[in-house]
């Protein structure tokens, strides 16, 4: 048997929230992807009959599950629509969903169909931010009578007389205008909308200094998402799971030179939007030359990406994870002007929130690192429509705005060579009434996704240790293992060395399962560990003496890359309650936090002194800063390193 790891990953700390129709495994809301090269045995066959499948251990039986393969060419790129599907290459890409994940099925258990023991299955684990692990199979089967699943996660709809461009996801609906810009966005009542367009389109604003043939233009150019041409005919990949689709931009310049004045038309990389059942993904890239280097920007005055809130929308509220602290229920659309701006980490995921009755919009974005600039989030909410420069209010769709929110860059200066000024975001369509929880643990999905292990079996039981893996979670290293079968064991103790150490110390010791022939799993939690890098190992004992050791493993408690509060627990409570949270390597020389009363006044100052970066966990008796116990109601608590501030909500009772 082997293992191959697929990606690894640091797990941020899970916050379940609720959506309908879903369990409680992390990463339910994504794809997952397996490249071809991860499933050797099966190159060079044909993808129709590779298929995979889910097992119910409480039924002993197994289900084929949604899943589709996308073919890349020798370039990486997604051949056209008319080219039929071939054989499997390691450039080709395994899609299905994280939510169709069922359970452990031992190398016994195996499909019912002629011929699919002729080739080995891969195991396909998924496993979330604590500890919980969801299994998919993948099967070569040529059996025809493998009943498809009808489910289709995503359509495609193509202009039809009137009827736009559009893309139609099981749980959302986008639909485009002729230069492929979006201008509607509806989530179905089924999913917990309303049918109604809540959005009005993407705004791309860009103002710049140019260069023009050696010469300085005296005017600045505004780039609007009406500079951005589509040129040529989109392309698309239709598939259960993602659909893919491509089309050409041009950009449309009116420059001046001296007393002349010229259109430029300038084409950049194809545009490739991917989208999945609950969100879309794209990369969007700015360029700072045109025409062949003879005419560049300058200086960057102003760049921003946003989005454009319909009147539909006047039940919505706006949430930002910077802006908590300030606003932690919201803003409301309501076309009163709330002009809302907060910095953004740089070279971090950052999310902002729209909710409300007609469903909602999570933007995640990564933002790059440019030199000497902090890119802010705003949200402005009024009726003339965003201030882009001069004075100038520029608004889109029906022209009358709801405000708009989205990322902005102030004035920078482009690297030399040129090159391109690059955003990604992920788009997440939702039920109504998303709560902030709910975007900031997809935040976390979104940058540390689940970790996936794919592994080839055959049909003989291995008789070795198998799924050996050590996963970090904040200052805990958990550790789990699991046997194919079992002779005379035991037990394992469990070993440690940290990374500047000789010796190795034993830990621990888990009690083993004798003999038996079916998978047993075990694990181990190493809690409460300094900063640093560790090294594992287990040494099985039989019941004779007998010992041998496992294959060793490393991880590391990493300082936090970014200061956070965790809700405290139990909440509500009485009289006492626990609050953890984290200082990150960037934070101020002193820590502070503080309870407030519903009035803003201080009760307890739990902490207020220099910390280093980690993790903590505090205690709170209910008490104030005399020592005499507090009634019952709602207070805030608030973190603060001097830069950032975090407020959270608790409720004491009787």
């Amino acid at each position: 048997m082997k293992a191959i790891q697929v990606c690894k990953i640091g797990l941020a700390a899970l916050l379940l929230y609720a959506l309908p129709g879903l369990g409680q495994f992390e990463g339910r809301l994504d794809a997952v992807i397996i490249k071809g090269e991860k499933l050797s045995a099966y190159g060079g066959q044909e993808l129709k009959f590779i298929k995979v499948f889910r097992y119910d251990a409480h039924r002993h039986a197994w289900r084929i599950i949604p899943s589709q393969i996308d073919e890349f060419d020798e370039r990486y790129y997604y051949p056209s629509v008319e080219q039929p599907p071939k054989n499997l290459s390691a450039r080709d890409e395994l899609l299905f969903m994280a939510r169709d994940a069922g359970d452990f099925a031992s190398v016994n258990e195996w499909i019912p169909y002629p011929g699919s023991q002729d080739m080995p299955r891969y195991q396909i684990e998924l496993t979330d931010s604590i500890g919980q692990r969801r299994y998919l199979y993948a099967y070569f089967v040529t059996d025809d009578n493998v009943e498809e699943d009808p489910t289709d996660y995503m359509r495609y709809r193509p202009v039809v007389g009137s009827a736009p461009d559009s893309v139609i996801s099981k749980y959302y609906i986008l639909s485009y205008n002729p230069e492929g810009l979006w201008y509607s966005i509806s989530i179905p009542v089924a999913e917990n909308g309303n049918d109604q367009n809540f959005f009005d389109r993407l705004k791309i604003r860009m103002q710049a200094d140019i260069t023009a043939y050696g010469m300085i233009s005296p005017n600045d150019v505004l780039l609007t998402e009406d500079n951005f041409k589509k040129d040529g005919e989109s392309r698309y990949i239709d598939g259960k799971i993602r659909l893919i689709k491509t089309w050409e931009v041009k950009i449309r310049v009116k420059i001046k030179v001296g007393v002349s004045s010229a259109t430029i038309e300038q084409p950049i990389s194809a545009v490739v939007l991917k989208y999945y059942p609950y969100y879309n993904e794209f990369s969007f890239p700015v360029p700072t030359s045109f025409s062949g280097d003879e005419i560049k920007i300058k200086q960057v005055d102003m760049l921003r990406v946003s989005t454009d809130l319909q009147p539909k929308t006047a039940v919505l509220r706006m949430y930002a994870n910077n802006d908590l602290w300030q606003h932690p229920d919201g803003v409301a659309v309501d076309r009163v002007n709330d002009a809302v701006s907060t910095n953004l980490n740089m070279a971090a995921w950052n999310w902002w929130l729209q909710a409300g009755n007609g469903g909602s919009l999570l933007t995640v974005s990564y933002l790059q690192p440019i030199l000497g600039v902090t890119p802010s989030l705003y949200y402005w909410d009024n009726l003339t429509g965003t201030n882009d420069t001069g004075g100038a209010k520029l608004d889109t769709g029906d022209m009358t705005s709801w405000g708009d929110t989205g990322i902005k860059y102030g004035a920078m200066v482009p690297q030399s060579g040129g090159g391109n000024i690059n955003m990604a975001f992920r788009f997440y369509f939702l039920g109504r009434n998303i709560s902030p929880d709910t975007a900031y643990a997809l935040k976390s999905q979104t940058a540390y996704p689940l970790n996936v292990v794919v592994r080839e079996q055959g049909v003989v039981v291995p008789v070795e240790l198998t799924a050996l893996s050590a996963t970090t979670k904040q200052n805990s290293i958990h550790l789990s293992w699991a046997t194919a079968s079992e002779t005379n064991n035991l037990g394992f103790e469990v070993e440690r060395k940290e990374a500047t150490a000789v010796a190795w110390q034993t830990i621990a010791f888990v009690k083993g399962n004798g003999t038996v022939v079916s998978r047993r799993d075990y694990v181990y939690e190493d809690a409460d560990l300094s900063l640093g890098s560790y090294h594992y190992r287990l040494k099985q004992l039989d019941t004779d003496g007998a010992f041998t050791y496992s294959t060793i493993l490393q991880a590391e408690v990493a300082a936090p890359k970014e200061m956070s509060l965790a809700q405290n627990y139990p909440n509500p409570f009485n009289p006492t309650t626990t609050i953890d949270y984290r200082v990150a390597q960037d934070s101020g020389e002193t820590i502070t936090l503080s309870i407030f009363d519903m009035l803003g006044r201080t009760v307890r100052t739990l902490v207020n002194e220099p910390a280093q970066p980690g993790y903590y966990r505090i205690l709170w008796d209910g008490r104030d800063d005399s020592g005499r116990m507090t009634g019952s109601g709602v207070y805030f608590y608030l973190l603060s390193d001097g830069h950032s501030r975090i407020l959270h909500k608790m409720i004491k009772v009787q």
